[in-house]
This record gives structure tokens, C-alpha cells and sequence, in this order.
């Protein structure tokens, strides 16, 4: 795979859950190569790299392409209230 395309092709995905859970989450994206240092405090090492939060809390990291259930499924997780 080239460089570049699982970053493009993880965009759709990205913008298909921000519109399906637009009333129960923020969606942020960052560029890593203007915010190099915010990249840094994150950890963010390989693009693209998806971080969940719930309550200013990392719940979960995914490195690499991911496909939409995945995402569909862990977001929905992280909405459910903590145990």
C-alpha cells in the first residue's frame, strides 16, 4: 500500500461515523505534520491513529486502517455509561 492511502481511506469511514453520531460525540482530526508537538504528547507515532476519550480519558487507541464496524462498535461501547 502506498504511503497516504490508509489515511485516505480511513476518511470516509471517519466522516460516515461523525455524521451517524453527530448528537453523541466529537470527531477531531489532527494534521500530525502541523501539530507535531501535540502529536508528540499524544503518542502518535504511525498515521492514522484513532484515540476514543471518555471523560478527558484514553479508553482506546487503533493503529492503522480500521474498518467501519470496528469503529461503529467500539464508539458504541464507549458510550455506554461506566460500569
Amino acid at each position: 500500500m502506498r504511503p497516504g492511502v490508509p489515511l485516505q481511506a480511513q476518511k470516509p469511514i471517519i466522516d460516515h461515523l461523525a455524521e451517524k453520531f453527530k448528537d453523541r460525540v466529537i470527531v477531531i482530526e489532527l494534521d500530525v505534520d502541523e501539530n507535531r508537538e501535540t502529536a508528540l504528547q499524544l503518542g502518535i507515532t504511525s498515521i492514522p491513529t484513532l484515540i476514543l476519550y471518555k471523560e478527558n480519558r484514553e479508553v482506546e487507541r487503533f493503529v492503522g486502517l480500521q474498518t467501519i464496524e470496528t469503529l461503529s462498535t467500539a464508539i458504541e461501547n464507549v458510550l455506554q455509561p461506566f460500569p
